[in-house]
């Protein structure tokens, strides 16, 4: 049988917009002398209550042909695909059997007896008493009025199913597809982390950061391959991948649950939509409001989502300073220290998209792009730390010398005055001016310490580093790459020293040159 098949098979050509479904195995059945060939494609298997059934209607593409070979009709020829409801008598008695008990991405060859077809009629170009072949991709199914999302679905096919009810006021039907969104994008969230934790180093680049660039990608590409069972595939539109980044997806969440009264989990999709957007001022005032109700006024509501570790250790932090308990306050605010310190380079390595290891590029000038998809990892690195102030439902204009500022507060009102004097330096280095009553107070007390500790001299000067590298990138890359002279580069030909080369000095610095009929190069230090 699948011998035969196999062969039948090999026959079909679909028109211009030909598609062949390749068979990996046959599955053969009958239902009322209709003969059902599943040929396996990407929907894999589906639950039972995921097959169609009576009642549902169908969308699907076909070719039918008679036993001969001659194709009689095929839906590609008018650019859509056919629907109908099964059960309902719309199409022949035989594929009203056939299409019953089918998955969204199955791949079927009908085989229907004339009986059941057109019996003893003659119809168009079929015959009277024709056994009829349909080859049939199912494309979607829908049930109860709304699209049947199966368990096939990928992250973006549950915000299109969601998307779609969301779009036409369908508050309870696009709930569960939008929160399966949420759900598999923080699955998703949590390979990414690991993946970035085994492939991408915590130092800076260094003067081969192309081959690095390249070398990061395709190490992400592999680790997120294994880690979630399937190959990496950056499916979905360019629109939905960015509403996944700025978790869109609790702001259409947020709407919906209000519609349907559930005014708790409306203002945690809320807070954790701002949680990622701070600077979106109607998310906050979505915030303020969901807070201001009586049935969520004095609730805890949480971020949704993981969140930096800094985050969930402020609360307590807080509440022992405010208490004076200071010297209990003090290990909880340097464990906040240590904690912002690891969460900015957490989100530094995450700046290290797959992406990376993707090419072509966006213009075919790899070095060129290179340097552009450098120049998106500067800019990244630097919206790092307007992340790490937000706070869900705190927010800091500057949390990382806010924490010193309480720490040197606290050590002083415990008695040491030396730590106090150091954390006070560090929080005037991390937010200069609008701290001179407590500087003044510690040169007097304890000049000789005060001074910024090391851990946040780091981090400053790597902010330093990349304001400095990203303005000069800006101040001196073109639009687009150059040729000898001005004109688009000749791909064909490009070497390492032809076109605009990026070296990184040091840390602190960043060379860029141009090596053309007139020769230059800038160097930051």
């Amino acid at each position: 049988m699948c011998a035969t098949n196999k062969i039948a098979l090999a026959l079909v050509i679909l028109s211009s917009l030909a598609i062949v479904f390749w068979p990996k195995y046959c599955e053969a059945g009958k239902q009322d002398d209709v003969s059902v060939v599943k040929i396996t494609s990407t929907s894999g298997d589906c639950q039972p209550d995921e097959r169609s059934r009576k009642d549902d209607t169908i969308s699907y593409h076909y070719c039918g042909r008679l036993k001969s070979g001659k194709e009689f009709d095929c839906s590609f020829n008018y650019g859509k695909p056919y629907v109908f409801r099964i059960g309902s008598g719309q199409v022949i008695r035989g594929m009203d059997i056939g299409l019953t008990g089918v998955c969204v991405g199955d791949a079927l060859k009908v085989t229907i007896p004339a009986p059941l077809a057109y019996g003893g009629r003659a119809t168009g170009s079929i015959p009277a008493n024709s056994e009829l072949i349909f080859y049939v991709k199912v494309l979607r199914l829908d049930r109860g009025g709304r699209e049947l999302v199966t368990g096939s679905s990928t992250v973006f096919d549950y915000f299109n199913f969601g998307g779609a009810e969301y779009n036409k006021n369908n508050w309870a039907a696009a709930i569960p597809p939008l929160e399966k969104v949420a759900e598999l994008h923080r699955q998703s969230e949590g390979f990414r982390r690991n993946c970035t934790s085994a492939c991408i180093p915590n130092s800076v680049l260094t003067d081969d950061w192309d081959t690095q660039l390249v070398k990061y990608g395709t190490c992400m590409q592999q680790c997120l391959s294994a880690a979630s069972g399937r190959s990496y595939d950056p499916d979905g539109s360019s629109i939905r991948k960015e509403q996944l980044y700025r978790r869109e997806v609790y702001n259409f969440l947020q709407m919906a649950y209000y519609k349907v009264g559930e005014l708790e989990k409306a203002a945690s999709a809320a807070l954790t939509y701002f949680y990622f957007n701070p600077s979106d001022a109607k998310a906050k005032h979505n915030v303020d409001y969901f807070m201001s109700l009586e049935q969520v006024a004095g609730k805890e509501i949480q971020v949704l989502e993981d969140t930096a570790e800094h985050v969930s250790l402020l609360p307590d932090a807080l509440k022992l300073y405010q208490e004076e308990k200071y010297t209990e306050a003090i290990p909880a605010f340097e464990k906040i220290v240590t904690a912002y310190g690891n969460s900015l380079l957490v989100c530094f390595k995450e700046c290290y998209t797959e992406d990376l290891g993707e090419f072509p590029l966006p213009t075919g000038d790899m070095t060129y792009d290179l340097v552009l998809a450098y120049k998106m990892i500067l800019s990244c690195q630097l919206d790092c730390v307007k992340k790490m102030e937000n706070m869900g439902l705190y927010h800091y204009d500057n949390l990382h010398s806010e924490t010193y500022h309480h720490l040197q507060f606290a050590y002083s009102k415990s008695g040491d005055l030396d730590k106090g004097a150091a954390a006070m330096a560090t929080a005037a280095l991390i937010r200069p001016g609008g701290l001179e009553d407590s500087l003044a107070y510690y040169r007097r007390e304890a000049a000789d310490k005060l001074k910024p500790r090391q851990e946040a001299v780091d981090i400053v000067q790597r902010l330093s580093m990349l304001r400095q590298t990203l303005s000069t990138i800006d101040s001196q890359l073109p639009e687009s790459p150059l040729g000898d002279e001005g004109e688009v580069a000749d791909t064909a030909s490009h070497s390492p020293t032809h076109g605009y080369v990026i070296l990184l000095c040091t840390i602190v610095g960043v060379c860029v040159c141009y090596m053309g009929t007139s020769s230059y190069c800038v160097c930051v230090r």
